[in-house]
């Protein structure tokens, strides 16, 4: 009927409405199979890392940065282990020193670097909304921990709206 004449005019998907949930639901589990070869484990990891990448463009970092490789790892450990931005030398600066990065100065430097220059050169609204009174005012940006605390919250914070809403749907 209406559904079989939809695919043999060439759509690759077709539901009438009212949509039957089910069937709703075995079209988007047919239709993401990039994620069919990633172990269920890792798939939460993985939206993690996309996220905090994306959430660092949003905020003007750049992407060729080491500055900005260093807040996309810091803000992973801190969705870990939340308590590590009270220890930030010792929790996350000290992991990359095994990585052959300099010293804590270098690693500091770098991320001090990646965080002026996007609020030096690239202010956006998204910036002044996610950190609002939290901007120094001497150099105009937010410290390292207060940036790599407020990313990890913001990221946090999306990947449990998003884990609702998928939740809602299942």
């Amino acid at each position: 009927d209406v559904v079989r004449e939809a695919l043999e005019r060439g759509a690759a998907y077709f539901i009438p409405k009212p949509c039957d949930l089910p069937a709703l639901l075995g079209r988007i589990r047919a239709s993401v199979s990039y994620g069919a070869d990633i172990p269920p484990e890792d798939n939460g990891e993985l939206q993690a890392k996309r996220l905090i990448a994306q959430t660092l463009y949003d905020l003007g970092l750049s992407p060729s940065s080491s500055g900005t490789d260093l807040a996309q790892a810091m803000v992973q450990i801190l969705l870990r282990n939340p308590e590590a931005i009270r220890q930030i030398d010792h929790a996350l600066y000290r992991p990359f020193l095994q990585q052959g990065r300099r010293d804590t100065g270098y690693i500091e430097h770098a991320l001090r670097y990646a965080i002026r220059e996007a609020w030096t050169k690239n202010a956006t609204e998204f910036q002044s909304e996610l950190f609002r009174n939290t901007v120094r005012r001497e150099s105009g940006s937010p410290s390292n921990g207060v940036f790599l605390a407020v990313v990890a919250e913001y990221v946090r914070m999306q990947l449990h709206h998003q884990d609702r809403q998928c939740s809602a749907l299942l």
